[in-house]
Parts: C-alpha cells; structure tokens; sequence
C-alpha cells in the first residue's frame, strides 16, 4: 500500500497512523463483523480509503483522527454487511423454489451408498462441505455457517444446489446406463 503515496512524508504519515489505530481499528471491527476474517478485510478497506485522504488527518489531534477513522471503518462494515444481506437476501429466492422442488430425495436416498459417495466427491467443495456436515455430521445450518464463515442462508443455498446437482448427476448417469441405477430398496 505504500506504493500509493507521491511523497516519503506521506508514506510516513500513514505508516504513523496505520502502526498507532490498527488494532484499535481491528477490534472495533471485530465487534461489528463478528468474524475475524470479515473484520480484518473491513480495516484493511479503511485503511485503503484513508490513504487517500491524508491530508485531512492531524496525527498530532489523537481523539479527532481517531473518531474519524472509526466513523470511516463504521461505514466500511456496514457497507458490507449491506452487500451481505443484499446477496443473502437474492439467494433466498433460491430457496423458495427449492421448497417447490424438494429434490426428489427420496430418489437420493434410495441410491446405493458408494454410488451416492462417488457424486458427493465429484460435487465443488463448496457444495461438499455444508451437504457432508448437514447430512452426515447432522450439523445445523447455523452450525455450519459459524464453520465455514459465510451466512446460514448461504448454507441453506449451498446445500439446495448440491443436491440439485447431485440429482442432475443422477439422471445423467441413469440416461448413461439405461436406466440400471443400482438403488436400495
């Protein structure tokens, strides 16, 4: 990020400013992001944001500077959990077509367990991990998201399109083989 400055006093400045309010930062965020990662990336954002706005920072006026990069690290955060909750908020329609759909499971159920372990392996990890925890683990949904770090909705989206792939995968091969599926009854 120092590349970004025209003068060494500038760079100073920032590395000043960044060195004495990133953990501060880090902490404020965490307490709004609740994860470490989210919070992490929010600072970082912030820290990007002030660097081009330097001059408007006094280094010397510790209250102000640092009220100013909390009110800026505060907007960060809730910029992204807006984005979040947009994206959690479209894949809910997912999940509405699902409840329609429910996925043939008896179909998935009655499949052969090796043939069914064969699929889930071929899934994107993605779509493994919440199906294998959900499934296997018997995990909840919000389990599952505390794990992977990514919303329950998110969960729930991702376990919907891993069986509609796994169901796909299933007509594909039982076209392949005509049909002789091996199921258990």
């Amino acid at each position: 990020m120092l590349f970004l400055f025209d003068t060494e006093e500038e760079c100073d400045k920032f590395t000043q400013i960044y060195t004495q309010y990133h953990k501060p930062l880090y902490y404020a965020a965490l307490e709004i992001m609740r994860t470490s990662s989210l919070a992490q990336e929010a600072v970082q954002d912030t820290f990007l944001k002030i660097s081009k706005m330097l001059d408007k920072l006094d280094v010397e006026k510790h209250p102000q500077t640092y009220a100013y990069l909390k009110t800026t690290l505060k907007r960060v955060c809730y910029q992204k959990m807006d984005q979040e909750n947009r994206q959690d908020h479209a894949d809910i329609s997912e999940l509405e077509i699902a409840s329609d759909f429910q996925i043939e499971e008896d179909l998935l159920k009655k499949l052969d367990g090796d043939l069914l372990k064969q699929f889930v392996k071929e899934l994107k990890p993605e779509y493994q991990l919440p199906l294998i925890y959900k499934y296997y683990f018997d995990y909840s949904d919000r389990q599952i998201a505390d794990m992977l770090q990514i919303s329950s909705v998110n969960v729930s989206v991702r376990i919907v399109r891993a069986k509609k792939k796994l169901l796909q995968m299933v007509k594909e091969r039982s076209e392949l083989l005509n049909g002789e599926i091996r199921i258990e009854s």
